[in-house]
């Protein structure tokens, strides 16, 4: 997407989870039997961050932006995170 709107982003970009089980599964080079299938769709992930591509880190889910685009959220969490995307707006 970034290609397609002429941006450059600056390497690595960070990539907030607040999975903190997912994030150590693609920083973990280790192959485990129980995630393994698990491991094939995670892949390219794990290739972006070996080559300092992208940098995933931690971030609570109720700091979480991204939930704003991706699910309904109670109206609490919903007014918490427009106060959070207006102040990182700024």
């Amino acid at each position: 997407m970034a290609a397609e709107l002429d941006v450059a982003p600056a390497l690595p970009v960070t990539i907030y989870s607040d999975n903190e089980s997912a994030i150590k599964l693609v920083e973990n080079e280790r192959s485990q039997h129980r995630t393994r299938h698990i491991r094939v769709r995670a892949a390219h992930a794990m290739e972006l961050i070996k080559n300092k591509v992208a940098n995933p880190q931690y971030i609570k889910g109720e700091d979480q932006l991204a939930d704003l685009l991706t699910k309904p959220l109670p109206n609490k969490s919903f007014m918490s995170n427009m106060v959070l995307c207006d102040s990182a707006s700024n």
